[in-house]
């Protein structure tokens, strides 16, 4: 199966602020990345992980022309040049990302929903990338989906509307405690296909910007308000993103917008606040894993992992796994995360570095696997060499 290129003008952001330098242009996206990314974002209400993982699996793959024999996302292979609009008109817009028989078919509601879970996917997989936070050893990304940070104790100032994504830039050294970068704010719209075929940023960039400060960081509400008294200074975005699975000019769109203010200073939690932070991270993957609980080793590092839908598998590094439900847990993540992980099958297997694994069929494998998908393509090739910048051939 073909991975998903996302390309930049002007080369790819590097840090809030930064200039537009810095890392492959365009980044090549797999299939089990994109997973990845949806799924550790999740909301995951207490006793519907395993059905919510479901859902996010058939909507991502509803959402693209089904590969023969693995069900999976068949995505254009090769990136598109500027101006060139890859893939074929659907519901009578301009040419787009290519769009399942299914999804073409549903109504907008549906459609929605399986554009959502697209535009987490990308979003989840490129925020790394847009949102480096330099040259800080040790430091992840901890994205939460909006809600699922507030359920878990984050408290937030909104201004109308909700965006998609938090994510935390987050150092699990010391003893026992981690230290709080820097954070983001991210909007995502999904796979879509509106009047035109284009479909406006200006509105994600705007809603991503409904979000004002935050006055407590998930797992620990102690840092912000207590009995309605605030202890800490509200902490506003480091920087606001949008992002939009459409065709701008052949490629598809980010945004960004670094408020004018200072940023705040890091700040360095407790080992037992660091605990709860990485509890509100990883604690869904304990009912995700444990009713269906199966070993693997990826380049020799053990995980913890379940099979869902698809015969896609979720997994926890085992050490991370071992002591969530423990006191130390954050020591745990750093001398895992500490490692890094190789991810030496990229195509079928992607490990996140904050040590979330997804694993998807090999038979999902890169490039067209049947005289259909073939067709389809060369199509897409074909397409692309003969469409120029200024209109269509």
């Amino acid at each position: 199966m073909a991975n998903f290129h996302y390309n930049f003008f002007g080369g790819p952001c590097v840090g809030p602020g930064a200039p537009l330098a810095g890392f492959p242009n365009p980044i090549a996206l797999t299939p089990a990345q994109l997973i990845n990314a949806q799924l550790r974002l999740g909301i995951y209400p207490g006793g519907w992980v395993a059905d919510e993982i479901n859902w996010r699996i058939y909507a991502f793959c509803i959402g693209c022309i089904a590969v023969a024999g693995g069900g999976g996302p068949a995505i254009p292979g090769v990136p598109p040049g500027v101006g060139v609009a890859v893939g074929a008109p659907v519901a009578g817009g301009a040419a787009n990302l290519p769009v399942s028989p299914v999804g073409a078919g549903v109504d907008a509601t549906e459609k929605g929903q399986i554009g959502y879970h697209m535009g987490t996917a990308v979003g989840g997989s490129i925020l790394p990338f847009m949102a480096t936070v330099g040259p800080l050893p040790a430091t992840q990304w901890y994205s939460f989906h909006l809600s699922r940070a507030i359920i878990n104790g984050g408290a937030f100032t909104l201004a109308g509307g909700a965006p998609d994504i938090v994510a935390f830039a987050v150092q699990p050294t010391g003893p026992g405690a981690a230290t709080v970068h820097n954070w983001v704010v991210w909007e995502n719209k999904g796979h879509c296909v509106n009047f035109g075929g284009f479909a406006a940023i200006a509105p994600a960039l705007a809603q991503a910007q409904t979000l004002l400060n935050m006055t407590s960081i998930p797992g620990n509400p102690a840092l912000g308000i207590v009995g309605g008294t605030p202890v800490a200074p509200p902490w506003v975005p480091n920087t606001h993103i949008a992002s939009q699975v459409d065709t701008f000019f052949g490629n598809f769109r980010v945004q960004t917008i670094d408020p004018p203010t200072k940023s705040r200073k890091s700040i360095t939690l407790s080992p037992r606040q660091s605990d709860a932070f990485f509890r509100a991270y990883y604690g869904f993957l304990i009912e995700a894993i444990k009713r269906r609980r199966t070993q693997r080793r990826y380049d020799g590092r053990l995980f913890q992992t379940a099979e869902y839908a698809k015969k896609i598998r979720i997994g926890l590094d085992d050490r991370i796994y071992r002591s969530l439900g423990k006191a130390g847990l954050s020591r745990a993540v750093a001398k895992a995360t500490g490692q890094g992980y190789k991810n030496s099958k990229p195509e079928t297997i992607y490990v996140d570095p904050t040590g979330i694994s997804v694993e998807i069929p090999k038979s999902w494998r890169s490039g067209p696997n049947t005289k259909a998908n073939s067709s389809i393509m060369k199509a897409l090739h074909d397409l692309a060499n003969k469409i120029r910048p200024g209109g269509s051939k």
